[in-house]
């Protein structure tokens, strides 16, 4: 399982039972782990830009504010996926030492 749209993930599945085993939640974990760092790559590419711009003479407010506004969503979703993946490490790790189902 892996996520491939971030708005489908309402959170992490709930596996008891037979669903168990059809869940990589280290699988899960990668790749949450490698959106965060892309999503961390742009916030500095993105913050980069705001500083270029603000050097500039005739600073554009609207840029400025427009730059500002997607950090601010990249940083809700950076923490979004963080969430997802320290929970993935967590029921992978309950569910590798256990045997069982995580719960």
């Amino acid at each position: 399982m892996s996520i491939e749209k971030i708005y489908h993930m309402k959170g992490l599945p709930d596996s008891q039972g037979d669903d168990a085993t059809s869940i990589d939640y280290a699988s899960i974990a990668d790749d949450a782990e490698l959106k965060l760092i892309s999503i961390m790559d742009a916030i500095g590419i993105i913050g980069s830009d705001i500083t270029v711009e603000a050097s500039k003479k005739k600073i554009n407010p609207e840029k400025i504010e427009s730059l500002g506004g997607t950090i601010a969503e990249l940083s809700e979703l950076a923490l979004f996926l963080n969430k997802i993946s320290m929970d993935s490490h967590y029921l992978s790790g309950l569910k590798d030492g256990s045997g069982n189902t995580a719960k």
